[in-house]
């Protein structure tokens, strides 16, 4: 089988073994464990359909294996491509999100997942799945484009994004002490990024109770 393909597998089993881990971890409230039938529908049309365009993406990776080379090498390689592609997806982020705030894109678009006011840890991708293709699988993938990062690093790298995203989406667990992308849901006009807070901070969007 495609390793694609497999990653995106491995992908919709993180996403909703996580989710069910916070929510049972938490003790949260087993009316909140089913999703609606539209939530559930549409993260699953996004997984399904929406998250392929990964599957069908052009990446350019190193594929030469690197378990020939010392373990502390390996480590710093995939520590350093994760770096660079982090570094891409939090300004691609940034931009496209907070450009998915303009009326015409909101109404039409990013409504949907501010819907979900108190966030879920499975309500990470509830959203259109035009939004869930050009903000949240490009900005994963958009460092591919400028940086030739190994198969291992891009593999590792959308296993954290998955568990980082939906860890950012578990307010509902943290209603007490909310934290930056929280702030976002509930106000709307802060915190538009994703990872470091660079971004926020430059074009003054930063909020911080």
């Amino acid at each position: 089988m495609d390793w694609k393909l497999i990653l995106l597998i491995e992908h919709i089993i993180i996403y909703w073994t996580y989710s069910y881990y916070l929510l049972y971890k938490n003790k949260i409230d087993n009316k909140y464990y089913i999703p609606d039938k539209t939530i559930l529908c549409n993260i699953l049309t996004n997984q399904i359909i929406g998250t392929l365009s990964l599957y069908f993406f052009d990446i350019k990776y190193i594929i030469s294996p690197i378990q020939t080379i010392n373990i502390y090498t390996t480590i710093y390689i995939i520590l350093l491509d994760m770096f660079i592609l982090s570094i891409f997806q939090s300004i691609y982020f940034y931009i496209l999100h907070r450009l998915f705030h303009v009326k015409f894109f909101y109404k039409n678009f990013h409504y949907i997942h501010h819907k979900n006011y108190i966030t879920l840890p499975y309500s990470a991708i509830n959203c259109h799945i035009i939004e869930h293709i050009l903000i949240n699988i490009m900005s994963v993938l958009i460092g591919t484009k400028f940086w030739l990062c190994h198969q291992n690093s891009l593999i590792i790298w959308v296993w954290y994004a998955t568990i980082t995203s939906v860890y950012t989406h578990s307010n509902i667990i943290r209603e007490k002490s909310p934290m930056r992308h929280d702030f976002h849901h509930l106000l709307k006009n802060v915190n538009y990024g994703s990872g470091y807070e660079f971004m926020d901070k430059l074009f003054g969007t930063y909020y911080k109770e």
